[in-house]
């Protein structure tokens, strides 16, 4: 017969957390309700961290309270074991979401941690923001504060700046091992243009490090434009040179600083710029290799900001040697998930035999302590890279459709074939790429 663990045990598995202030000091609660507004707001900390939430959101009005995570780009109701007599089921435990505060208990966490990001109660303004850190089990966690109030509602964000492991490699990214050798093939080109794409809050960021690290920057001579203002995490042996717009630098000065150097390699990430997109696919399109990134929703899409910025078709089509689109998507958890018979109809639809995948997989409606009752329990990236002759002929005509069509002829396995290759794997859920693809 297995035990369930105490109550004591299951709370004494969250992170000890403690507020302090910006400098690691910690704030010591002036009265008694204080002192209940500081333990439950460790509280929430403490489920965050535990969960590997990115943000925290507390907001009220006069009648009622909510808290959510932001966890692998999701926002979701904190969850906690449910209570549960000393039999043990199929699982260690099941898990429910943690109750509510009250207005007035959310309004008395907010203020502590105002306080404790250096938020003066007195002459407060509808906007506000701070620095706190959150000692948890010993250990620092810098935390970002952002409180937006007014009469009818008041707001605060709490960002986690939890560490991260790096990403080594285009494969960690989740690039297919097919895609990879495609675009370290590209990497390798002494001219060309490489656009990476992504939608917001996908990382783009994270891609382009780990694409422009894969690079032979050892060998050849790179450098990389920058906004003076939004300095970018540095890339080893990429020469930096940058602008400052409000100085009187602009894009196209820093760019004929770097041209100084003779480059191999040109690197620029969030291309904005008209003037520097037009050259730089100039340069591409001629004996420069140019890597830049793009918002965007798709490969498709990507083309298309490009061409808004005022880049020539005729030009762009000569320029770009590859496109690579990414978005992130949750993983099922390994633990919990759920397996079921895969829909007659679905099977009939992706032309696969019934008999190829007999069950697919859900997320848990239930959860467990490995994905802390969310169901999914980290995330990854789908790409589709787009490139070859026939999408380089395609530009010239700017159909999207015609577009998609070429890109799929040379080669390309769109994000949906690339979502549902996870589907049919068990990785993720038919859920979960439908909440991924619709956000295009």
């Amino acid at each position: 017969i297995k035990i369930k663990r105490s109550p004591k045990e299951v709370k004494d598995s969250l992170p000890v957390v403690q507020l302090a202030d910006a400098s690691g000091k910690p704030v010591m609660p002036a009265s008694e309700d204080e002192a209940q507004a500081s333990q439950d707001a460790a509280s929430i900390l403490s489920t965050a961290i535990a969960a590997r939430a990115m943000k925290v959101m507390i907001e009220r009005n006069a009648a009622t309270a909510t808290v959510r995570q932001l966890i692998d780009g999701v926002w979701s109701t904190p969850r906690k074991p449910a209570a549960q007599g000393i039999f043990a089921s199929k699982k260690d435990e099941d898990w429910e979401n943690v109750p509510a505060p009250t207005p007035k208990s959310a309004a008395g966490i907010v203020a502590v941690i105002e306080k404790a990001g250096g938020i003066e109660p007195v002459g407060r303004k509808p906007r506000r923001q701070g620095r706190l850190v959150a000692v948890s089990d010993g250990k620092p966690i810098p935390l970002g504060l952002e409180v937006a109030s007014s009469e009818a509602i008041e707001r605060a964000v709490i960002s986690l700046e939890l560490p991260i492991k790096p990403i080594s490699s285009i494969l960690e990214l989740g690039v297919a091992e097919k895609v990879t050798d495609k675009l370290q093939t590209l990497l390798s080109y002494d001219r060309g243009l490489i656009v990476l794409a992504a939608a917001p809050s996908n990382g783009l960021p994270t891609t382009f490090d780990v694409v422009v690290n894969s690079a032979d920057r050892m060998v050849r001579d790179f450098v990389s434009l920058e906004d003076t203002h939004e300095p970018p995490a540095e890339i080893q042996n990429i020469k930096r040179c940058t602008w400052d717009a409000a100085g009187g630098v602009s894009p196209i000065d820093a760019l004929t600083l770097a041209m100084r150097s003779y480059p191999q390699g040109i690197v620029t990430r969030n291309l904005t710029d008209a003037a520097l997109a037009k050259k730089l696919v100039e340069m591409a399109s001629g004996d420069q290799l140019v890597i830049v990134s793009v918002t965007a929703t798709d490969a498709i899409d990507a083309v298309a900001q490009l061409l808004k910025l005022g880049v020539s078709r005729d030009t762009l089509s000569k320029a770009v040697v590859g496109v690579l689109a990414g978005r992130l998507i949750r993983r099922l958890c390994p633990r919990c998930r759920e397996a079921f018979a895969t829909p007659p109809d679905l099977a009939a639809k992706l032309r696969i035999p019934v008999e190829r995948v007999p069950q697919l997989w859900r997320a848990s409606s239930i959860g467990c302590r490995l994905c802390r009752g969310l169901g999914y329990a980290s995330r990854t990236g789908i790409f589709e890279l787009a490139g070859g002759e026939t999408f380089s002929q395609a530009i010239l005509k700017g159909d999207r459709k015609l577009l998609s069509q070429a890109a799929v002829k040379d080669g390309m396995r769109p994000l949906g074939v690339a979502a549902l290759d996870m589907v049919l794997a068990g990785e993720t859920s038919l859920e979960e790429r439908q909440r991924v693809l619709q956000k295009g």
